[in-house]
Protein backbone atom coordinates (compact mmCIF):
# COMPACT_ATOMS: atom_id res chain seq x y z
CA UNK A 1 0.00 0.00 0.00
CA UNK A 2 1.41 3.59 -1.55
CA UNK A 3 1.11 6.04 0.85
CA UNK A 4 -0.99 8.36 -0.83
CA UNK A 5 -3.72 5.36 -0.16
CA UNK A 6 -2.86 4.87 3.43
CA UNK A 7 -3.19 8.22 3.95
CA UNK A 8 -6.65 8.28 2.19
CA UNK A 9 -7.46 5.39 4.39
CA UNK A 10 -6.98 6.74 7.74
CA UNK A 11 -8.74 9.57 6.12
CA UNK A 12 -11.49 7.21 5.69
CA UNK A 13 -11.51 5.95 8.82
CA UNK A 14 -11.69 8.91 10.91
CA UNK A 15 -14.43 10.27 8.84
CA UNK A 16 -16.10 7.27 9.73
CA UNK A 17 -15.19 7.80 13.16
CA UNK A 18 -16.76 11.21 13.25
CA UNK A 19 -20.08 10.50 11.71
CA UNK A 20 -20.53 7.18 13.83
CA UNK A 21 -22.45 7.20 17.41
CA UNK A 22 -21.27 4.31 19.01
CA UNK A 23 -22.64 3.19 22.94
CA UNK A 24 -25.67 4.56 24.63
CA UNK A 25 -27.41 8.14 24.92
CA UNK A 26 -30.03 9.37 27.09
CA UNK A 27 -33.34 9.97 24.96
CA UNK A 28 -36.59 11.02 26.21
CA UNK A 29 -39.92 9.99 24.32
CA UNK A 30 -41.74 12.03 22.15
CA UNK A 31 -44.61 9.82 20.81
CA UNK A 32 -45.03 6.22 20.32
CA UNK A 33 -46.43 4.61 16.95
CA UNK A 34 -49.66 2.44 17.13
CA UNK A 35 -50.95 -0.58 15.01
CA UNK A 36 -48.35 -2.52 13.51
CA UNK A 37 -45.95 -0.03 14.08
CA UNK A 38 -46.16 -0.43 17.75
CA UNK A 39 -42.25 -0.48 19.41
CA UNK A 40 -41.27 2.07 17.58
CA UNK A 41 -41.07 5.23 19.33
CA UNK A 42 -40.08 9.34 18.13
CA UNK A 43 -37.67 10.41 20.93
CA UNK A 44 -35.05 13.67 21.60
CA UNK A 45 -31.55 12.56 22.10
CA UNK A 46 -30.08 16.18 23.22
CA UNK A 47 -26.43 15.10 23.42
CA UNK A 48 -26.64 13.72 19.82
CA UNK A 49 -29.10 15.91 17.89
CA UNK A 50 -29.50 18.92 20.13
CA UNK A 51 -32.65 19.32 22.65
CA UNK A 52 -35.49 20.12 20.13
CA UNK A 53 -34.61 17.68 17.29
CA UNK A 54 -37.15 14.83 17.30
CA UNK A 55 -35.42 11.65 16.17
CA UNK A 56 -38.46 9.28 14.16
CA UNK A 57 -38.82 5.79 13.79
CA UNK A 58 -36.86 4.43 16.48
CA UNK A 59 -36.75 0.53 16.61
CA UNK A 60 -37.20 -1.67 19.77
CA UNK A 61 -34.11 -3.93 21.16
CA UNK A 62 -36.18 -6.64 22.80
CA UNK A 63 -34.92 -9.09 25.39
CA UNK A 64 -37.10 -11.63 23.70
CA UNK A 65 -39.11 -11.85 20.39
CA UNK A 66 -39.97 -13.95 17.63
CA UNK A 67 -42.99 -14.57 15.41
CA UNK A 68 -45.98 -14.29 17.94
CA UNK A 69 -44.06 -14.25 21.08
CA UNK A 70 -41.72 -12.26 22.94
CA UNK A 71 -42.13 -9.92 25.86
CA UNK A 72 -43.89 -6.46 24.90
CA UNK A 73 -43.00 -3.38 27.29
CA UNK A 74 -43.66 -0.25 25.59
CA UNK A 75 -42.68 3.11 26.82
CA UNK A 76 -45.26 5.95 27.59
CA UNK A 77 -44.49 9.63 26.19
CA UNK A 78 -42.01 11.12 28.24
CA UNK A 79 -40.04 8.11 29.52
CA UNK A 80 -36.55 8.07 29.58
CA UNK A 81 -34.72 5.55 27.32
CA UNK A 82 -31.20 4.29 26.10
CA UNK A 83 -30.95 5.02 22.43
CA UNK A 84 -27.97 3.64 20.45
CA UNK A 85 -27.15 3.17 16.59
CA UNK A 86 -26.89 -0.45 14.34
CA UNK A 87 -23.29 -0.47 13.46
CA UNK A 88 -23.13 3.53 15.15
CA UNK A 89 -25.11 4.74 11.65
CA UNK A 90 -27.08 7.72 13.08
CA UNK A 91 -29.57 6.78 10.62
CA UNK A 92 -30.88 3.32 12.15
CA UNK A 93 -31.64 4.56 15.47
CA UNK A 94 -32.69 1.59 18.13
CA UNK A 95 -34.08 2.13 21.62
CA UNK A 96 -32.10 -0.59 24.06
CA UNK A 97 -34.04 -0.03 27.56
CA UNK A 98 -34.96 2.39 29.99
CA UNK A 99 -33.50 4.93 32.84
CA UNK A 100 -35.99 6.40 35.47
CA UNK A 101 -35.15 10.45 36.57
CA UNK A 102 -34.01 10.30 40.24
CA UNK A 103 -36.77 9.40 42.97
CA UNK A 104 -38.71 8.17 40.13
CA UNK A 105 -38.54 4.55 40.45
CA UNK A 106 -41.99 3.19 41.71
CA UNK A 107 -42.80 1.23 45.13
CA UNK A 108 -42.15 -1.41 46.74
CA UNK A 109 -38.49 -1.15 45.62
CA UNK A 110 -35.89 -3.73 47.18
CA UNK A 111 -32.41 -5.61 45.96
CA UNK A 112 -34.59 -9.24 46.32
CA UNK A 113 -37.86 -7.33 44.57
CA UNK A 114 -38.70 -7.94 40.80
CA UNK A 115 -41.91 -6.22 39.99
CA UNK A 116 -43.82 -5.15 36.71
CA UNK A 117 -45.35 -1.81 37.34
CA UNK A 118 -47.76 0.34 34.70
CA UNK A 119 -48.48 3.83 34.91
CA UNK A 120 -52.09 3.26 35.80
CA UNK A 121 -50.81 1.15 39.09
CA UNK A 122 -51.19 -2.45 38.44
CA UNK A 123 -48.49 -4.38 39.82
CA UNK A 124 -47.02 -7.99 39.51
CA UNK A 125 -44.76 -8.15 41.98
CA UNK A 126 -42.06 -11.08 42.67
CA UNK A 127 -40.52 -10.62 46.37
CA UNK A 128 -38.16 -12.84 47.35
CA UNK A 129 -37.77 -10.59 50.51
CA UNK A 130 -41.47 -11.46 51.75
CA UNK A 131 -41.16 -14.84 49.86
CA UNK A 132 -44.45 -14.14 48.38
CA UNK A 133 -45.82 -13.37 44.65
CA UNK A 134 -48.25 -10.53 44.36
CA UNK A 135 -51.39 -9.42 41.55
CA UNK A 136 -52.22 -6.14 42.44
CA UNK A 137 -55.05 -4.16 40.80
CA UNK A 138 -54.86 0.03 40.97
CA UNK A 139 -57.77 0.14 42.10
CA UNK A 140 -57.23 -2.40 45.39
CA UNK A 141 -57.92 -6.24 43.92
CA UNK A 142 -55.34 -8.28 44.77
CA UNK A 143 -54.07 -11.94 44.85
CA UNK A 144 -51.48 -13.09 46.94
CA UNK A 145 -49.28 -16.29 46.74
CA UNK A 146 -46.99 -17.92 49.48
CA UNK A 147 -45.51 -21.25 50.11
CA UNK A 148 -48.84 -22.30 51.93
CA UNK A 149 -51.68 -20.73 50.55
CA UNK A 150 -53.39 -18.45 47.94
CA UNK A 151 -55.83 -15.28 49.33
CA UNK A 152 -57.94 -13.69 46.79
CA UNK A 153 -59.31 -9.77 48.55
CA UNK A 154 -61.37 -7.41 46.96
CA UNK A 155 -62.21 -5.23 49.64
CA UNK A 156 -62.96 -6.70 52.86
CA UNK A 157 -64.33 -9.91 51.26
CA UNK A 158 -61.34 -12.95 50.93
CA UNK A 159 -60.73 -16.26 49.73
CA UNK A 160 -57.90 -18.15 51.07
CA UNK A 161 -56.42 -21.79 49.96
CA UNK A 162 -54.67 -23.84 51.49
CA UNK A 163 -53.22 -27.41 51.20
CA UNK A 164 -56.03 -28.63 53.37
CA UNK A 165 -59.30 -26.02 52.99
CA UNK A 166 -60.96 -23.21 51.72
CA UNK A 167 -61.99 -20.11 53.42
CA UNK A 168 -64.61 -17.44 52.58
CA UNK A 169 -65.09 -14.05 54.42
CA UNK A 170 -67.45 -12.03 52.78
CA UNK A 171 -68.24 -8.16 53.45
CA UNK A 172 -66.95 -5.30 56.20
CA UNK A 173 -69.97 -6.39 58.42
CA UNK A 174 -69.53 -7.50 62.20
CA UNK A 175 -69.13 -10.63 63.06
CA UNK A 176 -67.88 -11.13 59.45
CA UNK A 177 -69.74 -14.43 57.99
CA UNK A 178 -67.55 -16.75 56.81
CA UNK A 179 -67.52 -20.22 54.92
CA UNK A 180 -64.64 -22.82 55.20
CA UNK A 181 -64.65 -25.62 53.10
CA UNK A 182 -62.53 -28.83 54.49
CA UNK A 183 -61.77 -32.43 53.41
CA UNK A 184 -64.55 -33.77 56.47
CA UNK A 185 -66.36 -30.51 56.30
CA UNK A 186 -68.46 -27.70 55.35
CA UNK A 187 -68.83 -24.75 58.05
CA UNK A 188 -70.60 -21.32 57.47
CA UNK A 189 -70.69 -18.72 60.62
CA UNK A 190 -71.81 -15.77 61.32
CA UNK A 191 -70.44 -15.92 64.77
CA UNK A 192 -69.46 -18.06 67.68
CA UNK A 193 -72.84 -19.79 67.99
CA UNK A 194 -74.38 -18.22 64.75
CA UNK A 195 -73.17 -21.32 62.88
CA UNK A 196 -74.12 -24.24 60.59
CA UNK A 197 -71.58 -27.25 60.35
CA UNK A 198 -71.99 -30.11 57.21
CA UNK A 199 -70.66 -33.38 57.62
CA UNK A 200 -71.06 -37.00 56.50
CA UNK A 201 -72.48 -38.03 59.74
CA UNK A 202 -74.98 -34.90 59.91
CA UNK A 203 -75.79 -31.45 60.40
CA UNK A 204 -74.65 -29.12 63.59
CA UNK A 205 -76.22 -26.16 63.82
CA UNK A 206 -75.66 -23.24 66.70
CA UNK A 207 -72.35 -24.94 68.18
CA UNK A 208 -74.13 -28.03 69.49
CA UNK A 209 -78.00 -26.42 69.76
CA UNK A 210 -79.58 -28.55 67.18
CA UNK A 211 -78.16 -31.90 65.68
CA UNK A 212 -79.75 -33.79 62.02
CA UNK A 213 -78.12 -37.10 61.30
CA UNK A 214 -75.88 -39.55 62.71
Amino acid sequence: MSNSEYESLLIELAEWRNHSRFGKYRGTVDSVETGDELGIISVKVPDVFGPDFVLERVRPCSPFAGSKHGFVAIPESGDGVWIEFEAGNPSLPIWTGFWWADGAMPEPKGPLVRSFITSKGHKLLLNDDADNVQLLHAAGAEVTMTDSDVTIRIGDSTIKLTKTDITLQAGAVSPQPQIKIEAGQITLQTSSVGSVKLTSGGVDIGSGAMKIGA
